[in-house]
């Protein structure tokens, strides 16, 4: 089995749990996996939470490479909050349960997600280069020593790499390409 195969098992895994799973281990292990008793808004909210982004996880199993964003959220933030129910659950001896069901499940959540992702987690830098900085002169009103132009940066974002305005989509080693119109 490749890497990228083992990847889209454990997003569909991940994303089932998080649809159908986390409600009956509250159930079945309450201490370790519901924080209150009893009836709790809050539990019915994040149970709502968990399963809309395991819907997502499951759709983003079919082609991982078009959901980074979604599964590096999906990721970071199963780590962010195993380590807040962590702290609260040292905090409070009656929740302490939760360092052996919820808080280490998350975290296995989390760097699963990043340990099998095929590329590194970095949504917010796409896998190639695709954002230009387009520069526009625009005519202002004419003065004294002149007609001005005013320069305003646009960014276009596009699907294959560099589109620039004078001619079809174009790649270049440069970090910026300028264009004027």
């Amino acid at each position: 089995m490749n890497r990228e195969r083992a990847f889209q098992i454990v997003l569909r895994l991940v994303g089932l749990i998080f649809v159908a799973g986390i409600y009956p281990l509250t159930v079945v292990w309450p201490s370790g996996w519901s924080w209150h008793t009893g009836h709790s808004d809050y539990l019915q909210m994040i149970l709502g939470v968990y399963a809309a982004l395991g819907v997502f996880l499951l759709i983003a199993s079919r082609r991982p490479a078009d959901h980074r964003s979604l599964i590096a959220f999906a990721a970071w933030s199963s780590l962010v909050h195993a380590g807040i129910m962590a702290m609260q659950a040292l905090m409070n001896t009656g929740e302490q349960a939760h360092l052996l069901g919820d808080v280490p499940a998350l975290i296995i959540v989390g760097i699963a997600l990043i340990a099998l992702a095929p590329k590194p987690l970095r949504p917010w830098l796409p896998s190639y280069p695709c954002a230009v900085l387009m520069v526009c002169q625009t005519p202002t009103r004419p003065s004294a020593i002149g007609p001005k132009t005013s320069v305003s940066p646009k960014y276009a974002m596009c699907e294959s790499g560099f589109q620039n305005a004078s001619g079809p989509p174009t790649r270049t080693g440069q970090s910026e390409v300028t264009a004027t119109r």
